[in-house]
Order: C-alpha cells, then structure tokens, then sequence
C-alpha cells in the first residue's frame, strides 16, 4: 500500500509540473488488463449525476443548514460532490474499491491529500508574504474601535414622536457650543458612555445595524436620531481608533503558513483538473445551469 501511494504522488507531481508524457503512461499502466485476478479491474470514465443524486444533496444541505441553499451554495456543492465521485474512481482504479458513499469520500479525501502533498517543497519570499497578507487584508486588519456617548429616547415612553424629539434634541445640541446635555433623553439601563468598544460589543448592546451605522460616524458632533433594537438614539463620537491591517513582522507566522496551505490546495486543484478531463460527465438536464456551459452532457432521457 505504502508502494501505491508513494507512486500516486509521484504521478500527480510530474502533472501539475506538466510532465503529460509520464502521466499518460501512467494512465495507460493503470487502464492495462490486470496481469492476475487479484489485480484492479478498469473503471469507466463515465460520470452521472441524476435527479434523484441531486435531490439527496439539497436535502442534506437543508438539515445540516436548517434552510435550503442558494444556487451559489448548490453549485458549490454539485461540484464538490463531483469531485468526490471522480477522485473516488481513481482511488478504485487502484485498486481501493468501495461503493458506500461515505468511503468515497474517505477514498476522494485521500487523493485529494495525495495530490496536495505533490507540491515541491520550496520556502516562501518576501513578496509571496506580502502578497497574501494583502490578499487576506480583513482577516489579518486591527479592529476599528471608538468611544462615545449616546442620549437615548424611549419609543415606549414617546410612541411615534420618539424620533422627532430626538430630532428636536440634535438640532439644539448642535447649537449649543458646550458638550451636550445628557438629560436630553429618557432614562435607560443602557450605558450613557461606552469607552474604546469594536463593533461587536456595541451590537450586543445596540444591535448590529445601530453598530454598523455609528462606525461611519464623524468625530466631534452630535449625530442622529439613529434607530437601534431598543429605541432611539444621538450619539457623539468622542475618540476613533481607525482600521488598519497588521505589520508583516507581527504575523509572519500565520502568513507563512496560510501561504503553504493555499500552494497545497492550489497544487490539489491543478492535479485535479488533469484527472477531471478523463470523464465524461452527464447530469439531469435540470442541473445544467449550475455548470460551466460544455462541462457537463445531459443526461439522455429514460
């Protein structure tokens, strides 16, 4: 077994370097008649995805979600579903053969890992570094937090002129030239001042439209009404620490490692490409629309 893999490898890295030649004598060995009866039989290059296949993957998706997919979300799915049904078949023609669909995907896992690991294995430069920092700026970015005040007024207490006192209240803050009364309001258990808080905290207070709205707010005035999940609001911005993403130097570890994963999946999806060209795919013609155009046939009608 340990032989097979080694020589899984070994195929797959002359392919994602484009050595065809030694990839098609490989798959000519592999396609040859077994030389003993113990040997793996051929397997067709036939793939098909029915009606029914495809119901059964919108019904997991839905019980695992709890909604249906989106057709982004479906189409995802069929092509990864696909790639397990065509991995599988050539982990078989290996001789590894198991109809249970839950072993396919073992079956398709361990090729995927075969072909990921065929990636030479070379250290990472500079620009490599910088270049994925800069592609995963948000996940990598120091927090936009803010302190602020806040003068709030009660729907419950005003009904429908909630808002237009709180309008009322603005236009006199703004003409007054000292900091603002904070009695303007209504009394709540909500804090008057909240110092140094990301969006996060403000929406487990506020909610998350109020906090999406109060980061876009200028520093220094008094701005609103703002509508929040428990009424309404004047906020005054009084310190903002902008968005900025992290140095190289303080993340290089995490970069460094992000940088290899993403070579191995890009690595496993090349290797697979060349694999996908020896099928012949058909699908339900109601699938269809979630494919490249010529990817795929239609199935033939029963």
């Amino acid at each position: 077994m340990a032989h097979r893999v080694t020589r899984i490898v070994a195929v797959l890295a002359y392919a994602v370097v484009g050595a065809a030649g030694f990839l098609a004598a490989y798959l000519m060995y592999g396609r040859a008649a077994p030389a003993n009866p113990t040997a793996p039989a051929a397997t067709s290059s036939a793939v098909r995805i029915t009606a029914a296949e495809a119901d059964a993957l919108r019904q997991a998706w839905t019980q695992q979600w709890n909604r249906a997919p989106t057709d982004d979300e479906f189409r995802a799915a069929l092509a990864g579903h696909l790639r397990d049904a065509i991995l599988a078949r050539e982990a078989q023609a290996l001789g590894l053969r198991d109809d249970d669909a839950e072993v396919q995907r073992r079956l398709a896992r361990k090729m995927t890992a075969a072909m990921e690991a065929s990636v030479p294995a070379v250290e990472p430069t500079e620009d490599d570094l910088k270049r994925t920092l800069d592609a995963h700026r948000a996940e990598f970015a120091v927090v936009q937090r803010i302190s602020f005040t806040q003068i709030f007024f009660s729907r419950e207490r005003r009904g429908a002129h909630a808002t237009a006192d709180a309008a009322a209240a603005a236009a006199r803050l703004r003409g007054d030239r000292r900091r603002g009364r904070l009695d303007a309001g209504d009394p709540t258990m909500l804090p008057a001042t909240l110092d140094n808080v990301d969006e996060a905290a403000i929406a487990a207070q506020f909610g998350a439209p109020f906090a999406r709205r109060v980061l876009t707010l200028p520093t220094g005035s008094w701005q609103g009404p703002i509508d929040s999940s428990v009424g309404v609001h004047l906020v005054r911005i009084t310190e903002r620490s902008e968005t900025a993403v992290r140095a190289l130097a303080d993340v290089r570890a995490e970069i460094v490692a992000l940088w290899r994963d993403e070579r191995r999946r890009a690595a496993g999806d090349a290797a697979y490409d060349v694999v996908r060209r020896k099928y012949e795919v058909a699908v339900d013609p109601a699938l269809l629309r979630y494919f490249d155009a010529g990817a795929v046939k239609p199935l033939p009608a029963p």
